[in-house]
Order: structure tokens, then C-alpha cells, then sequence
């Protein structure tokens, strides 16, 4: 949401939220591949706009409040559809 592209360890559900060179990169825990990336970020300016833009747009459009309450909203009425059958 903050607009930046997203660097993290490939952990939990991380691989789902982040889209592979696309919003950021999800690396191996390596100090190496951290710092290469990093480097490639702060010299390359088109890269990181691009990723920015992209990153900022998937999380707006996947992970907004106004999705969240539309999940919430879907799971219980769901719920009260299957309790009363």
C-alpha cells in the first residue's frame, strides 16, 4: 500500500502476496541476493517505478479494506445460508 516495491524472505504466505518481478521479489534468506537486488533497485529508476506502480495497484486491488469487508461480508452469508439447510 505504501507504494514501494516489496524485497522480502520467501516465508508464510509471502509468495502469494508479492508477484515475482512484477510488485517486488521474494528471495532465499541470502545477504548476497538482498544486496543485489537492493543495487538493482536504486540504480535502476524505470525498475523501481514500474515495480511501485505495480505494487501499489495489486494491493489496492487485493488487499483493500473495501475487499476485506466484501470477504467478511461473503463468509457469513454463507454461513447463515448453510446453517439453515
Amino acid at each position: 500500500m505504501a507504494g514501494i516495491p516489496v524485497l522480502s524472505t520467501d516465508v508464510g504466505s509471502v509468495s502469494e502476496v508479492i508477484q515475482e518481478e512484477v510488485t517486488g521479489y521474494s528471495h532465499d534468506y541470502s545477504p548476497v541476493e538482498f544486496a543485489t537486488t537492493i543495487g538493482k533497485l536504486m540504480n535502476d529508476d524505470k525498475l523501481y517505478t514500474k515495480l511501485s506502480l505495480a505494487a501499489r495497484s495489486n494491493a489496492a486491488s487485493n488487499f483493500s479494506l473495501h475487499r476485506l469487508v466484501n470477504d467478511y461480508s461473503n463468509l457469513y452469508k454463507n454461513s447463515i445460508t448453510l446453517a439453515k439447510n
